[in-house]
């Protein structure tokens, strides 16, 4: 959210073989200095258009000045973005487990880290796809530029690993690894070891991520804190209490004091 914001987006065509959530381009210029990013367990790929670098910002007031095109691990942890590298930007959300086609590495080696694109891309063609997403002469055309570059960079046939998908698909309803892995026929070690593989995270530390969203999606409209954490499967308040404090780094009192866009929250006002 921001003053003088807008942002296009759209579903990826169906050759990427739902590797891809989504493709967006954002142009704004936000009222509020940062953002605090919660973590939804998922990849991105992120390539700013203003300037020659993005900015990482730890809890504890560490910043970390990164190359301007990026793929960010998946992360576990909250953390701040500037507002200012939000101005011009185009994005790539993957699916879970649809990274690691477009990246030739296992996405548990990208695990709370924003690597450049560079390094996985080359410094050759990661220089030309910035300059074709500058040439493109709409928000429709940047999301072209990005789909063909995936596609360039695609090895073997698009697609989510089947046990992957499966297991993501009943984690979102319920962290319970035993049951994922017996769904797909695995052993606990080796779901879990597929898992990370594909995901980036572990099953039961991804799971929690998604229970998390979902309180996150429900806390604006629940009755009151206790409702919505017995609905979304927390023991009790305390329980939900410190999930969010784990994976927002405040409470959800200060959520709701704020505003949020996705998982994008601007705290205190």
């Amino acid at each position: 959210p921001g003053a003088r914001s807008s942002v296009y987006a759209h579903r990826p065509a169906p050759r990427l073989g739902g590797c891809v959530e989504q493709l967006w381009s954002w142009r704004g210029a936000p009222s509020h200095p940062t953002e605090r990013i919660v973590p939804d367990g998922g990849l991105q790929l992120l390539v700013n258009l203003a300037e020659d670098r993005l900015h990482h910002v730890d809890l504890d007031g560490t910043v970390h000045a990164l190359p301007a095109a990026i793929v960010t691990g998946a992360f576990d942890v909250p953390f701040t973005v500037l507002s200012v590298d939000q101005r011009d930007i185009v994005g790539v959300a993957f699916a879970p487990g649809g990274a690691r086609p477009f990246l030739g590495c296992p996405t548990s080696e990208l695990l709370r880290d924003n690597v450049s694109l560079a390094e996985l891309w080359g410094q050759t063609a990661t220089d030309a796809l910035r300059e074709a997403l500058y040439r493109a002469r709409d928000d429709g055309a940047r999301l072209d530029v990005l789909e063909q570059a995936l596609l360039a960079r695609l090895v073997g046939a698009p697609g989510v690993e089947r046990r992957v998908r499966v297991g993501t698909q009943l984690l979102c309803r319920a962290p319970d690894v035993g049951c994922a892995a017996e769904a797909v026929n695995l052993s606990r070690r080796a779901f879990t070891r597929l898992f990370r593989e594909h995901v980036g995270l572990a099953p039961k530390r991804w799971g929690r991520i998604q229970r998390f969203n979902q309180a996150l999606d429900g806390l604006f409209t629940a009755p009151d804190l206790t409702t919505l954490a017995l609905a979304c499967g927390y023991f009790d308040h305390a329980h939900f209490s410190r999930e969010f404090a784990d994976f927002a780094g405040t409470t959800p009192t200060a959520v709701l004091a704020g505003r949020r866009n996705g998982h994008h929250l601007v705290l205190g006002g």
